[in-house]
C-alpha cells in the first residue's frame, strides 16, 4: 500500500500471462483481479489455480 497509482497495465500483462498458461482472470478496476472459480471445485484445482497465480506473479516480479 505504499502507492495509490492504479497499476492497469501490470493488471493487463498478468491477465494475459494467467491466460497463456491456463487460467483465467478477471480485471476488476484499474489494479484488481478478481478469481471466480466454479462453485463446485475440488483441492486439486485450487492447487493448480494457485500454482499457476503463483508462477506468474513471479514472471512479472
Amino acid at each position: 500500500k505504499g502507492t495509490k497509482i492504479p497499476a492497469t497495465e501490470w493488471v493487463g500483462k498478468l491477465e494475459q500471462l494467467a491466460f497463456t498458461k491456463g487460467l483465467l482472470l478477471l480485471s476488476c478496476g484499474k489494479s484488481t483481479i478478481r478469481l471466480a472459480p466454479p462453485l463446485v471445485i475440488g483441492k486439486h484445482e485450487i492447487s493448480i489455480c494457485l500454482k499457476i497465480l503463483e508462477e506468474c506473479l513471479q514472471e512479472l516480479g
